[in-house]
């Protein structure tokens, strides 16, 4: 993940002023002290502190290195997921090698755990807010379990690895009953159609063979409606 001046600056302008402190004042923390217009060029997203400096804001702004660098954890995950959509919704089948255990996770896998969830949240509640909040929960739940293993931001093999084990082993953990059936159901259709499709149609690419797009969409939009048919089955099967 590349660095945003821009935004590394607004940080230090936050904290900057979260102490009340002028531009002068605020150069005073270093030793030596930095000029008012070296600070604001590192506000303004024009340049970046050294690593001394850089570890001296993040001190001061009571957050660690990477925060200040790359913001949120939360942040952080939501765009590692984002890239994982990006990759499944352009049809490309991407595959990460997770040493040290030599876990393969493709991140279409975890772009259909991602949607999943999201469709989960979507039949659970309309309101569009409360929505939001329950997608937002689930980055801040995912951000909280990468940081409890000490998972730094710029590690993103293994906070894809982290994403893809807290969706099994917390989200979607097999509950055995009807519910649980019509789950697990559907986590195989988008099983097939983010994950195996991808994987055949990228085979298939590199044999020199190319699937016809319409045959793709048709396909889809078959397995599409059969997942609309089987979520309605929770209606007439409830849980006892």
């Amino acid at each position: 993940m590349d660095k945003d001046k821009k935004q590394i600056g607004l940080r230090i302008q936050n904290i900057r002023l979260s102490k009340n402190m002028t531009l002068k004042e605020f150069g005073t923390i270093f030793s030596p002290a930095a000029a008012d217009s070296i600070i604001s060029r590192w506000e303004r997203g024009v340049s970046l502190p050294n690593k001394k400096r850089l570890n001296k804001i993040a001190e001061y702004g009571d957050m660690s290195i990477d925060e200040l660098l790359y913001g949120s954890y939360e942040n952080v995950v939501k765009e590692l997921i984002e890239e994982a959509n990006y990759y499944s919704n352009n049809g490309e089948f991407k595959e990460l090698d997770l040493d040290p255990k030599g876990l393969k996770v493709t991140l279409n896998e975890i772009s259909s755990f991602y949607w999943r969830y999201y469709l989960k949240v979507a039949n659970e509640n309309n309101e569009k807010q409360n929505h939001q909040e329950k997608i937002d929960f689930l980055y801040r739940m995912i951000a909280n379990e990468c940081k409890n293993q000490d998972i730094r931001m710029t590690d993103y093999k293994k906070i894809f690895q982290c994403i893809h084990t807290f969706f099994t082993d917390t989200i979607f953990l097999n509950s055995y009953s009807n519910y649980g059936f019509v789950d697990y159901t559907l986590d195989q259709l988008l099983n097939i159609i983010n994950v195996k499709n991808l994987e055949y149609i990228s085979l298939a690419k590199k044999q020199g063979v190319s699937i016809d797009s319409n045959l793709l969409a048709e396909t889809n939009n078959i397995l599409t409606d059969t997942m609309k048919k089987v979520q309605e089955k929770k209606k007439k099967y409830p849980n006892e």
